[in-house]
């Protein structure tokens, strides 16, 4: 199909700074989905490897927001987990409670 190889992430394409959600997608094949400017969708070949991915980003986000300039922080940006059924960033903030 039209699925590219992920290259190498260091000079990855991709900036934390520029990440503003992520969607690990329940369906049958194990995909993630970013959102940067644009979407940008990841196939893994297991349930497993996107485990494995997840806890990465976690890592690296909580040191981005623990102020490691080396993470590619956003400006000290925090990142929330919530489950939903939403696809896009855009559905996720009309459903999501009004922040106090």
């Amino acid at each position: 199909e039209g699925v590219a190889r992920m290259e190498v992430l260091r000079g990855s394409p991709w900036s934390l700074r520029s990440l503003q959600g992520v969607w690990f997608l329940a369906e049958a094949e194990p995909r993630v989905r970013l959102q940067f400017a644009s979407i940008e969708e990841l196939l893994f070949t297991s349930e497993g490897e996107r485990q494995r991915w997840r806890r990465h980003l976690a890592r690296v986000l909580g040191s981005a927001a623990d102020g490691d300039a080396g993470a590619g922080a956003r400006g000290g940006a925090s990142w929330s987990v919530m489950p939903t059924d939403k696809v896009t960033l855009q559905e996720v903030r009309r459903s999501r409670p009004t922040e106090r």
